[in-house]
């Protein structure tokens, strides 16, 4: 919804002023973008964090494996009490 509202006021104005100058609303825009981004990325939601997201997540089933299997050795040596 914002980011609509700052493509229609680029549309109506135009990113510049009558100096030449950026209006407002463009800075504004780009800071917003950044922020979507960001979001994106904290989410998982682009390639690239998607494709981080699941090396994290098969680094903790494996490490999670690891642990199961010490513990299963652990038990079967009879060092475990249970």
């Amino acid at each position: 919804m914002v980011r609509a509202r700052i493509q229609d006021s680029l549309i109506r104005h135009g990113i510049e002023r009558a100096d030449g100058s950026p209006r407002p609303v463009v800075e504004y825009g780009l800071r917003v973008d950044s922020q979507i981004i960001a979001l994106l990325e904290q989410f998982g939601a682009t390639p690239a964090s998607a494709a981080k997201l699941g090396i994290d997540i098969l680094k903790g089933q494996s490490a999670q494996a690891e642990f199961e299997q010490f513990l299963r050795r652990e038990h079967d040596d009879g060092v475990v009490d249970g």
